[in-house]
């Protein structure tokens, strides 16, 4: 709802963007810029838990978090499944959220590229 999301967009500052959809951020994604999507309270639904693991699968470049009110052992397996990299419940203290988010945007950082293929040394003859 629109109340919650204005509530984590503040949470999180201003370097944030928010959609009210899934399929809003979909169609605004590109690239491989790492991306982190804070998945509110009120989308702790199987139907948004799903949508959110095809976009991780679709875009390797997209991480989620989940944000509940309550968190329960089904939610996180549920959660988990599905993909979502954190789950947390913020209550009152903003900070829990944002140190997911940092956790999950660092887990971009630590994917090594591919090594190049050696180049054949000769000696001189």
């Amino acid at each position: 709802d629109d109340h919650q999301r204005d509530r984590l967009v503040t949470m999180l500052g201003s370097s944030v963007s928010a959609f009210a959809h899934l399929e809003d951020l979909v169609a605004r994604l590109s690239g491989g810029i790492g991306v982190v999507v804070v998945l509110g309270p009120s989308c702790a639904d199987e139907g948004t838990l799903a949508m959110s693991a095809r976009i991780s699968a679709q875009y390797p470049n997209v991480a989620s978090v989940l944000v509940t009110d309550e968190l329960t052992t089904a939610l996180l397996q549920q959660a988990l499944r599905a993909g979502v990299r954190d789950v947390v419940t913020v209550g009152n203290d903003p900070a829990v959220l944002a140190q997911s988010v940092q956790r999950v945007a660092l887990t971009f950082d630590q994917v090594a590229p591919a090594p190049a293929p050696a180049a054949a040394a000769t000696a001189p003859e």
